[in-house]
């Protein structure tokens, strides 16, 4: 019986020492701030785009905050699209870190409404079609 015991605990001590290593954790990066145009924070949406082509989705709060998850050791495009979808790109380069670590790090717009002006010439005049009345033969 206490052979069985013994064989049965170093088994389990076995298989969890091979699981350890196997189940790695790799670390991550909650990276948060505040998404501002001129002072004052704003709804977007933001698209964070790695060199492999992986894309993280966040939407900032009405007060401008936000925050997202990433991998540290990656570089990032920085998508922010804004109510009027206008397209703010900024680059990222998250440091690399052995553990789980937050960042902060805050997005200045300063848009600038744009108006866009059309040029219309004025409309020509449509000609009337003047077609005669003709009287049937008999």
């Amino acid at each position: 019986m206490r052979i069985i015991l013994k064989t049965t605990l170093l088994f389990l001590i076995i298989t969890l020492l091979t699981v350890n290593s196997f189940a790695k954790i790799e670390p991550v990066v909650l990276l948060r701030g505040n998404v501002k145009d001129k002072d004052k924070g704003v709804v977007v949406d933001i698209q964070f785009k790695d060199e492999s082509g992986v894309l993280i989705r966040s939407k900032s709060a009405a007060d401008g905050t936000y925050q997202t998850v990433l991998k540290p050791g990656h570089k990032y495009q920085v998508l922010i699209i804004d109510d009027n979808l206008t397209r703010f790109t900024f680059t990222y380069d998250v440091p690399h870190y052995d553990k789980y670590t937050q960042l902060d790090q805050d997005f200045q717009l300063n848009a600038v409404p744009t108006e866009v002006q059309i040029n219309a010439d004025k409309p020509s005049k449509i000609k009337k079609n003047k077609s005669k009345k003709t009287k049937k033969g008999k």
